[in-house]
């Protein structure tokens, strides 16, 4: 019984990041290659304290969803979006989007 339990730990998987990146994910600035090497550790199960001590302070946040919106420079240029949920014990689970934006100033 043993050894059969040992083998099925043996062929166990890994388990999945906390946080989905799709691949072709392209860091276009050094703060979001710093988001994304961040993002990519967060356990399943962290707290909150331990995301706002690796991530900072979300742009958007309720209960169960936070969002964080890193962009390439001042001007916009390209954006990473993540959103990650919480549920009871703690991160269950988030995904990272992005995309471009141009960001104008009203005295332009």
């Amino acid at each position: 019984m043993l050894t059969l339990m040992a083998n099925l730990a043996l062929r166990a998987e890994p388990p999945a990041p906390a946080i989905t990146i799709p691949p072709g994910v392209i860091a276009a600035s050094q703060a979001q290659k710093e988001f994304i090497s961040k993002l990519a550790t967060l356990p399943v199960g962290a707290s909150k304290t331990d995301v706002v001590t690796a991530l900072g302070s979300p742009a958007d946040q309720n209960a169960a969803k936070w969002s964080y919106q890193i962009n390439e420079d001042q001007e916009g240029g390209y954006y990473l979006r993540a959103d990650l949920t919480f549920g009871i014990n703690g991160l269950t689970g988030g995904g990272v989007s992005y995309g471009h934006i141009t960001i104008s100033r009203k005295d332009e």
